[in-house]
C-alpha cells in the first residue's frame, strides 16, 4: 500500500515565462519534486500574470 503524505501549507505558485517550454519544464520539475507547491496556473506575459497574481493570491 502506497503511502501519501498530505503537506498543511500547500503553497500555490503561478508560473510566467514567455517561453513555453521553460513553463512546461518548471511545471513538470514542480509536480514531480515537491509535493507541497500547487501550479494553479502559467501565463506567458507578465500584463496577464499579475492580473491573475492580484486575484488568487499565490505564495509564490
Amino acid at each position: 500500500m502506497p503511502i501519501i503524505f498530505v503537506y498543511m501549507n500547500q503553497i500555490k505558485a503561478i508560473l510566467i515565462d514567455n517561453e513555453q517550454s521553460a513553463r512546461n519544464v518548471l511545471t513538470n520539475l514542480l509536480e514531480r519534486t515537491t509535493h507541497n507547491i500547487n501550479v494553479l496556473t502559467t501565463f506567458s506575459n507578465l500584463e496577464d500574470g499579475v492580473e491573475q497574481i492580484k486575484a488568487l493570491e499565490p505564495g509564490m
